[in-house]
């Protein structure tokens, strides 16, 4: 599925390869962490917080976490790799099943109720990125798994709080 999105990135991937000059681009699956204040991994968070029901989208997306990221960026930085590549792990988590994990972190006692709507801010059910050129040209760590991501975010939570909601889903 074309998006505008998808399309100015890669024009302007395009034009730097058609300039001749040696790049490194990554195309990023959703790169979280700790400090993460956009999707749906603090606005969840929040929500449950605050005793405010979640809207959960009938959708897929491929979970990274930041530091996972930044040691192949210092690759890229030191001359390693050439052109575009994908960062992500090539699997895709539920947006239902990343709110369960996230229930299930904050140790409550139930599930608190949700919202669930099909994929109304129109779109693609499922992003997922292909990520063997990354592996075959740069050392890539061992992948953080969503329950760690998931879990390293929450204990920052805790501790900061969620300041706000960045998000492109509407309260049902």
């Amino acid at each position: 599925m074309a998006s505008s999105y998808a399309i100015s990135k890669t024009a302007g991937e395009f034009y730097i390869e058609q300039s001749g000059i040696d790049f490194v681009t990554f195309r990023l699956a959703n790169i979280v962490g700790p400090r993460n204040l956009s999707g749906p991994l603090p606005i969840f968070y929040k929500r449950i917080t605050n005793g405010e029901k979640c809207t959960i989208a009938n959708a897929k997306r491929d979970f990274i976490d930041v530091r996972d990221l930044a040691p192949v960026v210092v690759q890229a930085v030191d001359g390693k790799g050439s052109g575009a590549y994908h960062f992500s792990s090539g699997k895709d988590v539920s947006i239902i099943d990343l709110y369960k994990i996230v229930v299930k972190t904050m140790s409550l006692p139930q599930e608190p109720d949700y919202d669930y709507q099909e994929n109304a801010a129109g779109g693609p059910p499922s992003i997922l990125l292909d990520p063997s050129r990354t592996y075959a040209d740069f050392d890539m760590p061992a992948l953080s798994s969503i329950e760690t991501i998931v879990k390293g975010a929450i204990d920052y939570y805790r501790q900061h709080g969620v300041t706000r909601e960045i998000t492109h889903l509407k309260k049902a």
